[in-house]
């Protein structure tokens, strides 16, 4: 009897255990959202002591020109007046699962804003849409009720995370250093 019921506890610890394990699997990921709109937006503000707001721009400028020359990205309507700089751009997602009937291996688009100020900067990049023939936000992915396209969809997300939480990492980056710097590429 003893020996059944530490039997039974691990069969029980097993199967929560899977139970949890599958159930985090299918979650979706969780992005930064804006509270106002429930849109998913990636902001940031930085304080840089003693650089001009010229310097700042030129940084800026150097950045778009050099990571987007050198990039598999697409990028469009730049617009840029006295303090900020605002941009669309596309990056590619693939699919994860080759065997599914559903191949959406598309261009996700994204609208990138700049404002340069004296010594700080803010950023933004939002308004992230699936550009197909259809165009709508990627929120939509998050909301995907059939398993099989959520698990899809799923990936999407990672993979649009990812992408833009690299390329916060390199504008940053970029925007530490003085404008006539050149940065080596590290892909």
């Amino acid at each position: 009897m003893k020996n059944l019921f530490c039997h039974f506890t691990m069969a029980l610890s097993f199967i929560l255990c899977t139970q949890h394990q599958a159930m985090s699997q299918n979650e979706m990921p969780i992005l930064p959202t804006d509270p106002s709109t429930g849109m998913y937006l990636y902001t940031g503000e930085v304080q840089q002591n003693q650089v001009p707001l010229q310097e700042l721009k030129d940084r800026c400028q150097q950045w778009i020109d050099g990571y987007y020359q050198n990039m598999n990205v697409e990028i469009a309507d730049v617009q840029s007046n006295y303090q900020s700089i605002s941009f669309k751009a596309f990056f590619q997602i693939n699919p994860g699962d080759q065997e599914s009937d559903i191949a959406f291996t598309e261009k996700v688009q994204y609208t990138f804003y700049v404002n340069c100020k004296n010594n700080s900067y803010t950023y933004e990049v939002g308004d992230i849409r699936w550009a197909k023939a259809f165009y709508y936000p990627i929120e939509k992915w998050a909301m995907e009720k059939n398993p099989k396209t959520a698990l899809i969809f799923k990936n999407y997300l990672i993979q649009t995370d990812a992408e833009i939480t690299d390329l916060l990492i390199s504008f940053r980056q970029a925007m530490s250093l003085p404008s006539n710097t050149t940065m080596t590429a590290t892909w």
